[in-house]
């Protein structure tokens, strides 16, 4: 198996330079999940040190991990859409060459952000249906909606940078580059932004 990484500078400009968006984006969203999943971690330790040790949960433990771990599992797709890293089967579209992988890659990046739009919309739906009853955690009382509001708009972000892939690709007269983990030395992975 081949080493993704790049390995020369040029490389390295065209794998990892797709435009102060896309690179501000990364650095935000992978610095609160990293941050989230800390907390989440502190929650846990805490909950289970105070569980057995003095017979006294942290009250609440359940609910911030359950809604932590939502937006942590949001906050990765726009992260995963930015880096191609989407899992795929590559038997047969790691042998297309030119036009035709151009086409698969466009019409895949087109698909998931047609599917990604419509699970923002959902969501957004949902949540304006709990922000209208008011509906709030069982514990701690946290409401609901603005919750997935934020899960909506990750969501929306990944699907937007997916259309623009697509479109992109679309356009573009190069083929698309070989995803991180499609197998290749090709490292260049995602549009400039």
């Amino acid at each position: 198996m081949t080493d993704p990484r790049p390995t020369s500078e040029s490389e390295t400009k065209t794998a990892g330079d797709t435009g102060p968006v896309v690179r501000f984006l990364r650095r935000a969203l992978g610095g609160v999940a990293a941050v989230l999943v800390f907390g989440m971690m502190m929650v846990t330790v805490i909950d289970v040190a105070g569980r057995y040790l003095f017979s006294a949960p942290l009250p609440g433990a359940f609910e911030v991990t359950e809604i932590t771990l939502a937006i942590v599992i949001f906050l990765g797709l726009p992260l995963v859409c930015f880096e191609d890293g989407h899992i795929s089967v590559s038997l047969i579209t790691e042998r297309m060459r030119g036009a035709a992988r151009r086409l698969q890659s466009a019409g895949a990046a087109l698909i998931g952000g047609v599917t990604l739009a419509l699970v923002a919309w959902r969501i957004y739906e949902h949540g304006a249906q709990l922000a209208s009853y008011g509906d709030v955690t069982i514990f701690l009382r946290l409401p609901k909606g603005p919750i997935a509001y934020l899960l909506s708009a990750l969501a929306a972000i990944s699907a937007l940078y997916l259309f623009y892939r697509g479109i992109r690709l679309l356009v573009s007269r190069r083929p698309p580059p070989f995803p991180v983990g499609g197998g290749s030395a090709d490292t260049d992975r995602s549009p400039d932004l």
